[in-house]
């Protein structure tokens, strides 16, 4: 049985601090969801760990571990670094300067998962852009759910390895 519903990873790599803290104060904002959070830095110059630490801190928000690469190995192997730690019963990746478009984002992704017994979950995606303080303009709703639909239905896994390389894009996926 896992301890949290939902691990988050956040991905860094020469992150600006604020889109990391924007990022995490989305995760800490979701309700009815028990979530853990990841933030792995792949070998950046300055990790800003201590930053990330005193901010979770002082909300108070302990289900967070931080941890990353001694040196730059590419993005996949720092996620997969990452689910080393993992403790939810399913997996949300995403990278600094990323929303979760409400409060009740887990939640849903979560119970879609369970209802549908799914091995991985795709989303629609919100593009935005944001002004110098943050604040989001022009949202634009685009669906990136599978390109081919077929490859995700056909009960092989090899499928859906092979899937990766028709460019779909995957929100989140189950541990």
């Amino acid at each position: 049985m896992s301890m949290y519903d939902v691990t988050v990873i956040v991905a860094t790599y020469n992150s600006d601090l604020k889109k990391i803290l924007t990022t995490v104060s989305r995760v800490l904002e979701q309700k009815e969801v028990s979530c853990e959070l990841i933030v792995s830095d792949d070998g950046s110059e300055n990790n800003l760990h201590d930053e990330i630490k005193n901010y979770l801190d002082n909300r108070n928000f302990g289900n967070y571990r931080l941890t990353g690469n001694k040196s730059n190995a590419g993005t996949v192997r720092n996620y997969y670094n990452a689910l080393k730690y993992a403790e939810g019963e399913y997996i949300f990746c995403t990278s600094p300067g990323d929303y979760l478009y409400d409060e009740m984002t887990l939640h849903d992704f979560v119970c879609y998962a369970r209802e549908t017994k799914a091995d991985a979950v795709f989303g629609d995606a919100v593009y935005y852009s944001a002004d110098d303080d943050g604040n989001i303009v022009l949202p634009v709703l685009n669906n990136i759910g599978p390109t081919y639909p077929r490859i995700f239905n056909s009960g092989h896994s090899f499928e859906i390895e092979a899937s990766f390389f028709f460019t779909n894009n995957i929100i989140g996926v189950t541990k």
